[in-house]
C-alpha cells in the first residue's frame, strides 16, 4: 500500500486553483493600473498646444532656454537669481518666501523639461483648466518678436519687455474658434505677499527685467483673452512678488538697496 496520506492530490489541486485565481487577480489589477496613465495621456492630448518661433528667434532659442534653465535651477536652490549671493542672504530669501507658489516650479516641476515652449504650454493648460475645462482642440502660438529688458542673451535683450505674435485656435472638429494678432508690452502687477499662492503666476521681483517668464505669461494671458473675452475674469497672467518694501530692501550688514522701477524694468541701487 502507498504511504501517501489520502486526499493529498485533491488538496493540492484546490491549492493550485486558489493560486491561479490570485495570479489572475494580480495580473488584472496591473493591467488596470497600467491603463490609467494612458487614459490621462489621452485626455491631455485632447488639447494640442503648438509653439512656433520666427526664423530669427529659432536660431537663438536654444541659448535662451539654456540660460533660463540655469537661472531657474539657481532660483529653486537659493530663492534668489544671484550666483554671488551669500548663504545668509539665501537663508533670508528662503525664510521670507516660505510657502510661495512660484510659477516656474509649479508649472514645470521637472527642471530638465524647463523651456520657453513648455512654459507657454503649461500656462495655457492652467488657464484652460480654470476658464475652459471642456475645450478640446488645437492652439497654436506664433511668436515673431521677443524682447526682455535686460536678458543675458543679447539677441532678445531690448529697451522694453514685449512679445509680438499670434494665437490661432481650432476646436476638435477643425473649426476655427479664433485668430488674433497680439503685441503685449509687459505690465507689472505686484504683490507684497511673499508667500503668494495664486491664482496668478508668481515671479520674483527681478524676473520682470531679466527673465522670459513674466513677459511670456502676460502674452499668454492677453492672447487667450483675445480669443475668449467672455472668460477674461478667469484667465490669469503674471504677478511680481516684491521682496522689498515700498521704498527699500535691507539685504544684510546694513547694506540697503533701493528698487528703481522704469517701465517693465526693476533694478536696485545702493542707498547708502
Amino acid at each position: 500500500m502507498s504511504s501517501r496520506p489520502p486526499h493529498t492530490g485533491s488538496g493540492l489541486w484546490r491549492r493550485m486553483q486558489v493560486l491561479a485565481c490570485i495570479i489572475a487577480t494580480l495580473l488584472g489589477g496591473s493591467q488596470v493600473a497600467a491603463g490609467e496613465p494612458q487614459d490621462e495621456a489621452e485626455d491631455a492630448e485632447a488639447v494640442a498646444i503648438e509653439v512656433q518661433f520666427s526664423k530669427r528667434l529659432n536660431r537663438v532659442m536654444p541659448a535662451v532656454n539654456r540660460v533660463e534653465r540655469i537661472r531657474e535651477e539657481r532660483f529653486r536652490m537659493n530663492r534668489m537669481d544671484d550666483a554671488l549671493s551669500s548663504r545668509s542672504i539665501q537663508r533670508f530669501a528662503h525664510a521670507e518666501t516660505a510657502g510661495a507658489r512660484w510659477a516656474g516650479e509649479a508649472l514645470i516641476p521637472d527642471l530638465e523639461s524647463y523651456s520657453v515652449e513648455n512654459l507657454v504650454r503649461a500656462m495655457t493648460r492652467a488657464n484652460l483648466a480654470r476658464a475652459l475645462p471642456e475645450f478640446r482642440g488645437h492652439i497654436r502660438y506664433k511668436i515673431e518678436r521677443l524682447k526682455i529688458d535686460d536678458h543675458s542673451v543679447a539677441a532678445i535683450s531690448g529697451a522694453n519687455s514685449f512679445i509680438r505674435g499670434k494665437i490661432i485656435v481650432h476646436d476638435a472638429k477643425g473649426k476655427k474658434v479664433g485668430e488674433k494678432r497680439i503685441r503685449s508690452n509687459l505690465v507689472i502687477r505686484e504683490t507684497v505677499r511673499r508667500n503668494y499662492t495664486g491664482p496668478k503666476f508668481a515671479f520674483a521681483e527681478t524676473d520682470a527685467s531679466d527673465r522670459v517668464g513674466p513677459t511670456l505669461a502676460f502674452f499668454v494671458e492677453r492672447a487667450m483673452e483675445a480669443v475668449w473675452p467672455e472668460k477674461a475674469d478667469l484667465i490669469e497672467g503674471p504677478i511680481i512678488v516684491r521682496l522689498s518694501g515700498p521704498n527699500e530692501l535691507s539685504v544684510e550688514g546694513g547694506r540697503i538697496l533701493q528698487p528703481i522701477v522704469s517701465g517693465s524694468s526693476i533694478r536696485f541701487r545702493p542707498n547708502n
